[in-house]
């Protein structure tokens, strides 16, 4: 869809037609227009293939992300340089093309690096044609590079809420659906398991009421004893599938996490809101802050520990001074909890050092962070 806003480059069409320029240098200025053009549809094509789940991700890996194609970066590198040389070649007409730039800054990059683009164009809008004189004349560039903006920005704004919007609904939806079968195994196979138990308890006594009990009673007491075992076996194990079916509320987390600290006596600091965290990782942060309380109370050690919601860090830091796990292997709560925040596009990094540090940060910042080495092609 964004590409149809390219039929706005017969404005600087018009204006090379417009400006005193040879013929040479108006039909170089219309070639690289059409080149511009190119890239810009190229470009918005790799963000259509990302929202879609059907490009690659891009490498960060030495000089290659500098022509990776499925990086944005690339594309407007591009179309800057194509801009750079149109300046050079048909001059002031060719700006035009300037608030392209912008838009394709504000739907592919991050808020920050879109304002940093958005303040380097209204930088040449204005001191370009004021340093030539010609400001009086060029002073509508000014006008639609703000006109261009801020509606996109709005639309990207609106975008981003409809999108938390649709996966919190996504999120609701199969919260809701945990919570039917976790019921329903609960109530159907909890309900018969402990029927079950009852029943051989009775059966049981019975036998053990027959005086002077053949070998034959003796041993199905036995094989009711067995029975026992494995159908409470079978009963806890239900209630641990039951318990793991059931979502984890970011909020009832941290209220059950400040009762289970205390009770250990291990002092916890909460820095931060629930409300500060996008709604959708609330889940996968909530089971989070349960293995970092479960591993401090077991295995740490610690008299204190500290919750960071949405810090410098990452979207949720905890925290302990126990006596960390250096150079140990990873539990099995650990590689679950990383499975399990992964599927929800997050990614876990566990650092000790005074302590045991739990950081998670949105999958993509973590690969950011890794080592050039680490970081897959």
């Amino acid at each position: 869809m964004a590409n149809i806003w390219l039929v706005f480059l017969i404005f600087p069409v018009l204006s090379i037609l417009a400006a005193d320029l040879s013929t040479t240098r108006q039909m170089l200025g219309f070639v690289i227009l059409a080149v511009f053009a190119l890239v810009h549809a190229f470009g918005y094509r790799v963000l259509v293939l990302r929202e879609l789940g059907l490009s690659s991700a891009p490498t960060t890996v030495g000089w290659r992300r500098f022509v990776d194609p499925d990086r944005s970066e690339v594309w407007f590198g591009l179309l800057v340089a194509t801009l750079f040389l149109g300046w050079l070649v048909a001059g002031w007409p060719l700006m035009g093309a300037i608030p392209f730039l912008l838009t394709f800054a504000i739907f592919n990059f991050s808020w920050r690096t879109a304002s940093i683009v958005f303040a380097l164009c209204l930088a040449v809008v204005i001191f370009g044609p004021l340093a030539i004189g010609q400001l009086d004349e060029w002073w509508f560039l000014i006008a639609i590079l703000i006109g261009a903006g801020c509606p996109t920005a709005i639309a990207r704004f609106a975008e981003e809420r409809q999108h938390d919007v649709n996966a919190l609904n996504a999120q609701l939806m199969v919260t809701e659906e945990r919570e039917r079968v976790a019921r329903d195994v609960h109530d159907v196979l909890g309900h018969s398991l402990t029927a079950v138990v009852l029943k051989t308890q009775v059966t049981d006594r019975m036998l053990a009421a027959i005086e002077n009990p053949p070998p034959e009673v003796i041993a199905a007491r036995q094989q009711l004893a067995e029975t026992q075992d494995v159908s409470r076996q079978a009963l806890s194990e239900i209630r641990a599938t039951v318990s793991g079916l059931r979502s984890a509320a970011l909020g009832d987390e941290l209220a059950a996490a400040r009762s289970v600290l205390s009770d250990a006596e291990v002092d916890l600091i909460v820095h931060g809101d629930p409300t500060g965290v996008p709604h959708r990782h609330h889940s996968a942060l909530g089971w989070t802050v349960r293995e970092a309380v479960t591993n401090i109370v077991r295995h740490a050690g610690a008299s204190r520990c500290a919750i960071e919601l949405g810090g410098d860090q990452g979207l949720l830091t905890v925290q302990d001074d126990g006596v960390g796990a250096a150079g140990s292997r990873e539990g099995n709560g650990l590689t679950g909890l990383r499975e399990r925040l992964a599927a929800d596009g997050l990614a876990l990094r566990v650092e000790h050092d005074s302590g045991t540090t739990l950081i998670v940060t949105p999958a993509d910042s973590a690969a950011a962070e890794m080592p050039a080495a680490e970081v897959p092609a």
